[in-house]
């Protein structure tokens, strides 16, 4: 009997361990720009924007609350979500992953990337993004430190959206623990 339960805990350490390894990197991401439009009478409207757009539009289809909402970069799929703070639960909003193209250090410390924008609702490309990405990793890869920051310019619908991004702090993943 006294096997199995050190069985069980052995078991138990390990999954704990498994589920910590897949933890996605999370980075506060700023999104600012202006976004162009017509109105009913032909006159070309600008308007700002930022990633608060985002956060209000996922808590809006959720019904999540938006203080719990946050929008990140996942520089290890490079792409855009809303996570919510206390439970890791995410939306995609941006991918960058799908056509891009980098250019590296030797130490992989620097990359300088164009890439195509994509969104779940759509089948072509957005547009596209440009941005320097500047890193850390420990002995193990784990990112210790990061920044990725650069401009966009897409369209949705007939409005152009165009401006910067720069990440922030490291979001914690509460997906995993």
């Amino acid at each position: 009997m006294k096997m199995k339960n050190v069985f069980a805990i052995a078991v138990s350490v390990v999954l704990i361990h498994c589920l910590k390894a897949n933890a996605d990197d999370f980075f506060h991401l700023a999104w600012r720009g202006t976004a162009f439009s017509t109105d009913g009478s032909g006159h070309i409207v600008a308007r700002p924007l930022n990633e608060m757009q985002f956060v209000q539009k996922v808590a809006s289809d959720t019904g999540q609350d938006p203080s719990q909402l946050i929008f990140v970069y996942r520089p290890n799929k490079h792409d855009t979500v809303v996570a919510n703070r206390n439970t890791g639960w995410t939306a995609d909003i941006l991918q960058m992953e799908y056509n891009y193209t980098e250019v590296s250090n030797g130490s992989q410390t620097r990359t300088y990337r164009q890439a195509f924008l994509n969104d779940e609702y759509h089948s072509g490309s957005l547009g596209s993004a440009f941005g320097i990405e500047t890193l850390t990793r420990n002995s193990g890869g784990a990112i210790v430190t990061y920044n990725f920051h650069g401009s966009f310019q897409h369209t949705i619908d007939g409005v152009i959206y165009s401006g910067t991004f720069t990440t922030g702090g490291r979001v914690p993943d509460k997906s995993v623990q």
